[in-house]
């Protein structure tokens, strides 16, 4: 187990990438976040491209390849339709 005084875990290039085929799964963030250890908010760098840009790219590719329909660009899924979304009006 990690201490307190550790930083959490950074996110890797393929870990962004399950990131967003959990997300497009209906996994619920806290609990990606959990898996990863890191702070839900991490997962928002993926999400924004500040961290790991191209990660949603090699997503889309291996989403389709599974058999899913493609992911509508503007359609980020469930987990971001809220107001916690940094920056939304709502917040």
């Amino acid at each position: 187990m990690s201490s307190f005084r550790n930083p959490s875990h950074q996110l890797t290039f393929d870990e962004a990438v399950d990131v967003w085929l959990e997300w497009w799964s209906g996994t619920y963030k806290n609990r990606i976040a959990a898996k990863y250890d890191v702070n839900v908010w991490r997962l928002y760098e993926v999400r924004n491209g500040e961290v790991h840009p191209g990660s949603r790219e090699v997503a889309e590719k291996i989403w389709v390849e599974r058999g899913n329909k493609p992911i509508r660009k503007e359609s980020l899924g469930p987990l971001f339709d809220s107001a916690f979304i940094a920056g939304s009006p709502e917040c």
